[in-house]
Parts: C-alpha cells; sequence; structure tokens
C-alpha cells in the first residue's frame, strides 16, 4: 500500500508538471525558431527588395554659354580601355581648362580592358566630373552595387555575401590557367548551401549573372 500511495503522488505530480513541461518546450522552441528568422533583414523577409537600377530619367548638362570658344566631345563604348581613352583625347587635344566638353554616351565599363581599366575609367571621369549616360553595361554594374549594398545592410547579409566572395577568390586562384565557369560555380555552391544560407541565395535576381564582370566591378 505505502508503494501504491509513492506511485499515485508520482502519477500526480506528473499530471500536474506535464502542461507546464509542455509550455516550456513550445517556449524554447519558438524562441529558437524566431531568432533564426529575426537575424534575417526585415526587408528581407516582409518586404520586396528595392529598386536597384536607380534611374534618373532626366538631367540637365551645364554647358559653356555659345559665346565661349567650346568644343563638345562625344566618346562611347570606352569598355574599360582606359589607355586607349586616354590616348584618343591627347590625339584630339582635349583640354578642360580651354573650355572642352567631355560626355560619354554609355558602356565606359567591362568588355575590352580588364577590371583595373574599368575602376581607372570610372576614377577619371568622376575626378573630372564627366557626365553621359548610362550604357547597358554601366546599368548591370549599378544594378550589382546597390544590390550588394542592400545585402551588405545587415550583419547576417554581409557574412554570407564575404564569405562567398572569399571563396570564389580561393577557387579562382587554386584554377590557375583553367578558365573557372561562374555559372557552374554559382551553381554548386547555391545546391550545397547550408539551410541558414537559401534564404540569401533567393534573394539573387534569378535572371543576374553572378560573379562575371558586373559583379566582380561592382565588388
Amino acid at each position: 500500500m505505502p508503494e501504491a500511495g509513492l506511485s499515485a503522488s508520482y502519477l500526480s505530480i506528473y499530471l500536474a508538471i506535464r502542461p507546464m513541461a509542455s509550455f516550456a518546450i513550445l517556449t524554447i522552441f519558438l524562441l529558437y525558431f524566431f531568432a533564426g528568422v529575426t537575424a534575417l533583414p526585415f526587408q528581407l523577409t516582409f518586404q520586396k527588395q528595392p529598386d536597384f537600377s536607380q534611374y534618373i530619367k532626366t538631367i540637365t548638362l551645364d554647358l559653356p554659354s555659345v559665346d565661349q570658344p567650346t568644343r563638345l566631345l562625344f566618346v562611347g563604348d570606352v569598355h574599360g580601355s582606359f589607355d586607349d581613352l586616354q590616348n584618343l583625347l591627347h590625339k584630339l587635344n582635349y583640354d578642360s581648362a580651354a573650355g572642352d566638353v567631355l560626355i560619354h554616351t554609355g558602356d565606359i565599363i567591362t568588355g575590352k580592358g580588364a577590371h583595373e581599366g574599368s575602376k581607372k575609367v570610372l576614377d577619371w571621369m568622376a575626378k573630372y566630373r564627366i557626365s553621359g549616360v548610362r550604357g547597358n553595361n554601366d546599368q548591370a554594374v549599378i544594378d550589382w552595387k546597390a544590390w550588394r549594398d542592400w545585402i551588405s545592410s545587415t550583419s547576417a547579409g554581409r557574412t554570407w555575401l564575404h564569405s562567398l566572395d572569399r571563396a570564389w577568390q580561393e577557387d579562382h586562384e587554386k584554377a590557375s590557367a583553367e578558365v573557372l565557369d561562374p555559372g557552374s560555380w554559382v551553381r554548386k555552391h547555391r545546391k550545397n548551401a547550408p539551410r541558414r544560407h537559401k534564404v540569401w541565395w533567393r534573394q539573387v535576381p534569378s535572371e543576374w549573372k553572378m560573379f562575371r564582370e558586373h559583379y566582380l566591378i561592382a565588388s
């Protein structure tokens, strides 16, 4: 009888604490789940992606008056060929101090020149405040730059992006003379990505091409 009474006591205690134990387990699970969700940026989980294109519909160029000795020089499709651009301007005796105005007609980066050339072209045109219109190559770099800034606006996104860039750089260096295909590399890493990275991969626009010239210049 004492043993039966003891078992009944344990049973009553178990029945009393079972709801509390279940509630505690459920609470811990929810905290764990939402901790993972809140690690993602609010805008990624609940809002649409921002407009990465950053189009400027119209702009007014400040040109010298007609009374000044002015030449309007237009150049396009530089494609990162910085040295060729400078040689061309030298042949034309381009002199901004004398009133010459240079306007580019797009595609000033990527294509024919190396990435370093594209960066030189951008730096030079920014330094001398050269105005112009966007080409499709220019727009692709702007898209990627805006996307990278958006992803990097949170620590979790920034960590993912930096780890991805580092992995690409390491594999690219190991490839040596071989050509590392960006498309195949991205598909492999996207497929084998850990679960916590899946949400970030889903933020890459499907029609965009990662780790090609436009992406690398934007980075």
